[in-house]
Order: structure tokens, then C-alpha cells, then sequence
């Protein structure tokens, strides 16, 4: 189960060999060591690992699986594997139960209170906690959620590995909320990763637990056993990873050494199970030019996606357990793109453009006049929504160059018609629609891109075709043509 080399002392594995069981796990690893603040770099977690384990003693725990009662069969097993944990350097065990000391009587209101602390978290409390276990009799009901709050506080602070096990044959029973409860938890800086084991749940149930986190269905013993081994190796050793973010295709030599690293970029892994944001950051360096050390889960697979412009994603990351993970990203060369009004002047209209990727219908971005955007080295294109539409195609960003781009300012038509008219402003030499009067008096100030328009216009007192207005004229930057028939 634990690697030769990895500085622990192997134990036997776990011994008991559950040939009666009806329960089902929910293994929740509370990263409350882990993620301090996830836009602040982690620091080093030399305290100890702490396990506590939260035990359901409700009344649904006296149900028979084959000759033994569930809470019989939960008890002997969970003994049992405090016994193979005896000895483990830098551990620290403690227990809370909850439906233990107020009886479930039907049709009655229940103590959702019924949660208790029995053992705290200390260093050698593994017969503490066997002895407790065979004293218990499964009595109330399951206020779950209310025991997931009340055991994050039971953790004396956070600077270690901080793991939560709760064993239960049940779901909340008390109105509660665990996946609300882990998102306030994740709030305040607690982040709640939920591992769920489940033995004959109906498909209702575990669609209850898939939203706190992974689930698994055991049908046999040998089930639950793997999963288990698992979470607890997570619980002793801990899983992290870096992201390298490289300019370029090349990503380092043999001695790991990565060079133009690129940062400051947000984010986002993805957990690929649940399809819940596992972790959001904006990337860093430190004084040695090295990535954060960053911890996730590893058992699931993610999706990570790189917020650059455009964007860049890894469909598929995963972790190797107990081992330092570095994340490599090749690529993620950027250059700077800036595009101004030409010439400068004032009353310039805040007309965004939009960026594409070259050949792609999808727009990337909105940059507006003056902005300074950081993107992808690459070839890209640009659209505005003026009158009529301007496009810049074939527009090459180059690593680390800012490229400036230059768009002519557009003026003014200032069209003064005493009466209702129709008629259409057409682009020359080209003959495109720029402007269509259909209802109504088109008087008023008209942006218009510097270059030769015709106008064509019949007012209503007008009666005939041949009384239609023809009128070309020009504009130029920041000057208005006025027309007034």
C-alpha cells in the first residue's frame, strides 16, 4: 500500500475482512492546512497529520447486515484499523459522534443537537477511541451537516494535515445542508473534498451525496477496502503540484530546470467527476523565479484551463498521489496589442473592437480605444462596429513587442431635413448600405468613417421618383459635412 522509500513503516494491512456490512462512508478530506487562501502563496506544513474520525451511532445503525448489526460491524473495523495506525509518527486521532445519547421515538421532533466531541485530537488516543467505540449504542437520528460544521472547529488550528471520516449508514435526517455547509466552509478558507462510499444506496440517495463530492458505490467488501487504503494514504502523505507556465515549446532540461517562464495569469482546475471548480489562482513566481506550491485532491482527474487570450486548455491533468506534480504548459508566449483612434482628438466615439483568432466566427476579446491587451503570440483579427464596419485582418502579435494599431477617427454627417423621408446613405466606391431611413424624419449627427458617401433621400412632400435627392460628399477625421435640402 505505501511505497518502499517513502518514510513510512509499513503495517498490515487492514486485517478485518468485512463479510458483514450495510454502510455506507463519506470520507471528507478537509484541507484546513492546506488552503490558507487561494490567492496567497502555501506555506510549509510541518505540523502533524490529524484524523477524526465522526462516527453515526443513530438508530439505523441496529439494522442486521448478515449476523451483525451495522454499528457492531463499523465498530470492529474502524478498531481495527486504529490498531494499524498505532505508532505512526506525527499522527493525532480524536472522535465525534452524533445520535448517540437521545433516543429516535417516531412522529416525535429530534435532537439535531446530538452531536458530541468524545475524544479530541491528540497524539496516541488510538485505544481512547476503540474504548469509546465499544460503549456506544446507536440511539437518534443523523444530523449530519450539523456534525460536519461543528468538526471543522474541533481541528486546534490549521497548520497541518487536517482529515475528517465520517462513517454513516444514512443521509441528513435533520433538514440540514453538507453541500451548503461545505461551501461556507470553503469561504472561510476551509476546503471540504468529499470521498463517498456507498453499499446498496438507492440512486436518489447518492445523487444526495454526488454534490459534496466523489462518490463510490461499493458492492463488495474488497470495495470499500481499496477506497480506504487510498483516502488514508492521502491523509499521510501529502499530494502537490506547480504549474509551468513556458514562453516556448521547449520546457527544461533533464535537471528540471525551466526556462522563460512566463505568470500572472489566472487559473481555473476543474474537477472532471463533479465538474466543480476545484481551485482558481492567478499565477506566481517566487523570488528564485520558481511556481507556488499548490495542493489538490489527486484522485480525481481535472480540466484545467490557462485564462490567456485566447485561451489555452489541458483536457485532461492528473496527479500522481504522495509525489510533487509539476504541471507543465508549453506555448503560452504573449505578446501586448494596443489600437488607438488616428488622428487624436476629442468627442471620439467609445466604438469597442472585437478580436478573432484568424479564420475563427468566435470573437476572443473587447478592446476599446487605449486598452492594452496581453494575449497569445499569433495571428489574430479585428472588427469594429462603425459606419461602415472597418476590419483589420492578418494582425501578428510577436512575444514580448507591443503591436500598436492605428484606426482612422471617424467624423460626422449632420443631416438637417425638414420633413419625413426615406432613402439610404450608400459607401463609395462600393455602393454598401451605411445608414437606411425607413420611418420618420432622419435628421441628426451620423458617425461616419472618414472616406466618399452618396446620399440618396426623397422627402414626403415629394410625390415623385424623379424628385429624389442625389448628394455626394466626403469625410474626413473629427469634421462634420453638414447637408440640408
Amino acid at each position: 500500500m505505501f511505497p518502499s522509500g517513502s518514510g513510512y513503516m509499513p503495517v498490515n494491512r487492514w486485517p478485518l475482512r468485512l463479510q458483514q456490512t450495510c454502510i455506507a462512508v463519506a470520507l471528507l478530506l478537509l484541507g484546513l492546512g492546506h488552503f490558507q487562501s487561494q490567492t496567497q502563496p502555501h506555506t510549509d506544513l510541518s505540523g502533524p497529520t490529524r484524523l477524526l474520525f465522526v462516527f453515526d451511532a443513530s438508530n439505523s445503525m441496529n439494522a442486521y447486515w448478515g449476523k451483525s448489526r451495522r454499528i457492531e460491524v463499523a465498530t470492529t473495523y474502524l478498531s481495527e484499523a486504529l490498531t494499524d495506525l498505532y505508532g505512526q509518527e506525527g499522527l493525532e486521532l480524536g472522535l465525534r459522534v452524533y445520535g448517540h445519547r437521545t433516543a429516535f421515538v417516531p412522529g416525535k421532533v429530534q435532537d439535531c443537537d446530538d452531536s458530541e466531541l468524545l475524544i479530541p485530537l491528540r497524539k496516541g488516543n488510538n485505544l481512547l477511541i476503540a474504548q469509546a467505540l465499544r460503549r456506544l449504542e446507536a440511539r437518534g437520528t443523523t444530523p449530519i451537516a450539523r456534525s460536519l460544521e461543528w468538526a471543522a472547529g474541533d481541528f486546534p488550528d490549521r497548520n497541518a494535515r487536517n482529515v475528517l471520516i465520517l462513517i454513516t449508514d444514512g443521509i441528513e435526517a435533520c433538514d440540514g445542508d453538507p453541500c451548503a455547509v461545505s461551501e461556507a466552509l470553503q469561504a472561510q478558507g476551509v476546503v471540504v473534498k468529499p470521498f463517498i462510499i456507498g453499499i446498496g444506496l438507492e440512486p436518489h440517495v447518492k445523487e444526495n451525496f454526488r454534490c459534496v463530492g466523489h462518490f463510490f458505490d461499493a458492492q463488495v467488501p474488497a470495495d470499500f477496502e481499496v477506497i480506504l487504503d487510498k483516502v488514508i494514504e492521502q491523509a499521510l502523505f501529502e499530494t502537490t503540484l506547480e504549474l509551468d507556465l513556458i514562453a516556448g515549446a521547449d520546457v527544461g532540461d533533464r535537471s528540471g530546470t525551466r526556462r522563460n517562464r512566463v505568470t500572472d495569469l489566472a487559473f481555473t482546475f476543474t474537477d472532471l467527476e463533479t465538474g466543480l471548480i476545484a481551485g482558481q489562482w492567478v499565477h506566481a513566481l517566487d523570488e528564485q523565479g520558481r511556481p507556488d506550491t499548490l495542493r489538490l485532491d489527486p484522485l480525481p482527474p481535472y480540466r484545467l484551463d490557462v485564462h490567456t487570450v485566447p485561451p489555452i486548455r489541458v483536457d485532461t491533468v492528473r496527479l500522481a498521489p504522495r509525489k510533487h506534480n509539476p504541471i507543465v504548459v508549453p506555448n503560452v508566449a504573449q505578446g501586448v496589442l494596443e489600437w488607438k483612434w488616428a488622428p487624436q482628438g476629442v468627442s471620439l466615439p467609445d466604438v469597442p473592437a472585437l478580436l478573432f483568432k484568424t479564420d475563427s466566427p468566435t470573437p476572443l476579446a473587447t478592446l476599446r480605444a487605449g486598452q492594452r491587451l496581453r494575449m497569445l503570440a499569433g495571428t489574430y483579427d479585428l472588427r469594429w462596429s462603425t459606419s461602415p464596419p472597418l476590419e483589420r485582418k492578418g494582425v501578428v502579435i510577436s512575444e514580448g513587442t507591443i503591436t500598436p494599431l492605428q484606426v482612422p477617427a471617424p467624423g460626422w454627417l449632420a443631416l438637417e431635413v425638414p420633413e419625413v423621408a426615406w432613402g439610404c446613405i450608400l459607401s463609395q466606391p462600393t455602393g454598401a448600405v451605411v445608414y437606411k431611413f425607413d420611418v420618420g424624419n432622419p435628421s441628426g449627427n451620423l458617425p461616419l468613417q472618414p472616406g466618399g458617401y452618396q446620399l440618396l433621400l426623397r422627402l414626403k412632400s415629394s410625390e415623385h421618383t424623379s424628385a429624389s435627392l442625389v448628394h455626394a460628399f466626403q469625410i474626413e477625421s473629427h469634421l462634420t459635412h453638414t447637408f440640408a435640402p
